[in-house]
């Protein structure tokens, strides 16, 4: 189910850092353990990074299944940066499982299920990579950013400037970064369409790969269509187990043979083409 429709390899290509490879070209099983929360760093009032001692080795795209507390199903989480034996994740409070993680302090034991899910594809040798992500849906992205540094180029929108975070770490692995706000009070005013759509970006791109809001999602899904660019998005859903078994987080599909597929284990990474986005 890559970017062509046929298999999706999860090889990592030989220039990656440690913190993004595994044994052979497989994914890693998923492990349940308990991390020593480091640190938070509060971004906005409601958002969050979360810092954890932890040697995950994810790779970009698969996410952490985190328990929030007795009775309370675990929340997922895409993957902020690995590595250094150090692992964060980028979050928005807006319920109560996540108010009961923003009180967390260090020291904290955090239990933890994964890395979970299907990982973005490794960028082929000379690939020009496109990152289109909004809110908290940067994450996955940045983490590719790290993992695979200068291949291309990213769009990262937010509500207001406030809120901008991750454009300095794409930066830093030398992607060229334009950021969007719907305010207008840090770079460029309107949504990731704007700089897409208005030719701010330079060179050529041979792909894309979008995470954040479904409407957003869809939206960067037609303009790669339109462009006749493959894409792959990282599917933001509420999970139940994390590992396929109580389907919870399917979402429809475009193939009458298999019309469901489920975030967790057939995602979150997927082909656009396959995803019903009406």
């Amino acid at each position: 189910m890559g970017p062509q429709g046929g298999a999706h390899p999860t090889a990592v290509s030989p220039g990656a850092p440690a913190s993004c490879r595994t044994r052979g070209s497989g994914r890693k099983p998923a492990l349940s353990g308990a991390y020593t929360l480091i640190r938070q760093l509060q971004i906005a009032p409601d958002l969050l990074v979360m810092e954890l001692a932890a040697d995950l080795r994810a790779l970009p795209g698969q996410f952490l299944h985190v328990a929030v507390g007795p009775g309370m199903l675990r929340r997922p989480f895409s993957v902020y940066r690995s590595g250094d034996g150090r692992a964060e994740i980028l979050y928005r409070v807006k319920g109560t499982g996540t108010r009961i993680m923003a009180t967390w302090g260090a020291g904290v034991a955090v239990d933890i299920l994964g890395p979970l899910g299907r990982p973005f594809r490794a960028p082929w040798p000379g690939e020009r990579v496109l990152l289109v992500g909004g809110g908290i849906g940067v994450a996955p992205l940045a983490h590719f950013a790290q993992c695979y540094p200068g291949t291309g180029a990213a769009v990262f929108g937010f509500r207001g400037a406030g809120e901008v975070c991750a454009a300095d770490r794409a930066a830093a692995a030398g992607y060229d970064v334009v950021v969007t706000t719907l305010d207008g009070s840090d770079g460029v005013a309107g949504t990731v369409l704007s700089p897409l759509e208005g030719g701010t970006l330079q060179g050529r791109f041979d792909r894309i790969l979008t995470c954040g809001p479904w409407p957003m999602m869809a939206a960067v899904a037609a303009w790669a269509k339109a462009a006749g660019l493959a894409c792959e998005a990282a599917l933001e859903r509420e999970m139940g187990c994390g590992i396929g078994a109580c389907l919870g987080c399917v979402v429809e599909t475009t193939d009458p043979k298999r019309p469901y597929a489920r975030v967790c284990t057939e995602g979150p990474v997927m082909d656009v083409r396959e995803v019903a986005w009406n």
